[in-house]
């Protein structure tokens, strides 16, 4: 993880858009799905008498940890990678050296599940997302970008049944509704925000 870039709160109001490639429609790797995560944060606070509004994304947050680009984020056994189309698996950013810079948890509320004849299922489940990220690791440095959210989610996934020694698995999850709080450059401030990981994928029989 590269996190020797410094920029300025104006510099990344004005996007540091370096554009990274399309992320793919789900990456395997080692036999899991890392399915490629969407964010957007909203950031609302008033100064001066009058109210602000930063936008901060996907692109925001590899640019400020200062990745390459054609590198994305992507979801998969209940932590956020940084994954790079040419050099793969990079970063687990949920755990990175101890620290937790952007971490996606889903605590269902409720769930189903329907057998099919191909002896492969279908589910669905409903719960709370949370979605916290610290710009400089969650511990006693400072951080300069921080929020906490959380909201309402649905997770919609399919597996197929096995067929020579190979299934293939569908998983999306999202919630549109998330709310919190945290601090842009020592300004306190609202949140809303937005997430997404959708991914699917071709795993072997173990």
């Amino acid at each position: 993880m590269k996190l020797n870039q410094i920029i300025t709160g104006c510099a990344l109001v004005m996007g540091l858009m370096a554009c990274a490639p399309q992320s793919p429609a789900g990456v395997v790797i080692n036999n899991t799905v890392y399915a490629p995560l969407n964010l957007k944060a909203t950031f609302s606070y008033t100064a001066n008498g009058k109210t602000y509004k930063v936008k901060f994304t996907n692109k925001d947050i590899l640019n400020y940890w200062n990745y390459d680009q054609g590198t994305f984020l992507a979801y998969a056994n209940g932590d956020v990678y940084a994954i790079n189309q040419q050099e793969g698996l990079l970063d687990d950013l949920t755990d990175y050296n101890g620290y937790d810079y952007l971490d996606v948890s889903l605590v269902p509320n409720s769930s189903t599940e329907t057998l099919l004849n191909n002896g492969g299922s279908k589910y669905t489940a409903t719960g709370t997302m949370y979605v916290d990220l610290y710009s400089d690791a969650d511990s006693d440095l400072g951080n300069n970008i921080v929020f906490q959210t959380s909201g309402a989610y649905k997770l919609a996934g399919t597996q197929s049944g096995i067929k020579n020694g190979a299934y293939s698995v569908s998983e999306k999850s999202s919630s549109s509704n998330l709310t919190g709080e945290g601090y842009y450059y020592d300004t306190y401030l609202d949140v809303k925000a937005a997430a997404s990981a959708k991914g699917s994928g071709k795993l072997v029989e173990e």
